[in-house]
């Protein structure tokens, strides 16, 4: 199982809702659903003024800023 810290230091995998660090999507909150061997952690979005549902984007670890509780 892949786990992964984010710049809280909290540990996050698959499935963990986290406020993301992507240009143009400064309020994103996206589930983690996929690792890559290159690194990248791929994450569907959730919610954010500027972000679609249902989207995917891949993050590396450096942009998990903290975990979302509901």
């Amino acid at each position: 199982m892949s786990v992964w810290t984010t710049r809280a230091d909290e540990l996050v995998s698959f499935g963990d809702l986290v406020a993301l660090s992507v240009l143009d999507r400064s309020d994103a909150v996206g589930r983690i659903v996929a690792a890559h061997d290159e690194g990248l952690i791929q994450c569907v979005l959730v919610r954010g003024n500027s972000v679609r549902p249902g989207e995917l984007v891949e993050v590396e670890e450096h942009q998990l800023l903290l975990r979302v509780f509901r």
